[in-house]
């Protein structure tokens, strides 16, 4: 019993269990430029003209994250320079939309050896799409994660997207606290009979 109460105690503790594991919640925010449309996304260069700055040399399109919380944040550290964010990464087009399968390292943060598993893309409305995927790298578990895309036209006919992922994961031991409780559960009904 005592070996069901600890399971329990680490099954609502996953932190515990598994310290690498990116808190539930822990979100990013990132920017950057898109010619989004219902059947794929074509992320662009943002502010290449900062190819050759204090940002170095990404290879493939550049975004920026704007909010770091929970896991990510000390991760990422988006603070900033002047005006503009540090956390620079790269991002892969997505088509076509939907998508459905795997599309890894479709965004990725190499000076913190971050990268997301892209495994869904959905159209929701005109231009947001909704995301979902892993997060790997940085000593962390793989960590399922939720994510929205919105992408926007300025005034000025720039296209941009503004972007939301969240990890979401899922207590590992729960399937198999379920199976030893029902195990346990059969050890004492047949010891009840048994007595009887």
């Amino acid at each position: 019993m005592s070996v069901l109460a600890a399971g329990a105690f680490v099954a609502m503790n996953p932190q515990s269990a598994q310290a690498a594991r990116i808190a539930n919640g822990s979100r990013i925010d990132f920017i950057g430029n898109a010619d989004a449309a219902n059947t794929s996304i074509d992320f662009q260069e943002f502010l290449d003209a900062l190819a050759s700055g204090s940002f170095g040399s990404p290879t493939g399109d550049w975004v920026f994250v704007t909010t770091a919380t929970g896991g990510f944040e000390s991760s990422l550290n988006p603070g900033t320079t002047g005006s503009l964010p540090q956390a620079v990464g790269t991002i892969k087009d997505i088509d076509p939309v939907p998508f459905a399968g795997s599309l890894p390292a479709w965004l990725t943060f190499s000076t913190n050896n971050i990268a997301f598993e892209l495994t869904s893309a959905v159209l929701g409305s005109d231009r947001q799409y909704f995301l979902e995927g892993v997060v790997t790298g940085n000593g962390f578990d793989p960590t399922p994660f939720s994510g929205e895309l919105t992408t926007q036209i300025s005034g000025a006919g720039v296209k941009t997207f503004s972007g939301i992922i969240t990890a979401v994961p899922t207590p590992a031991l729960l399937p198999g606290l379920s199976v030893m409780a029902v195990n346990v559960l059969r050890k004492r009904k047949k010891l009840k009979t048994a007595s009887a």
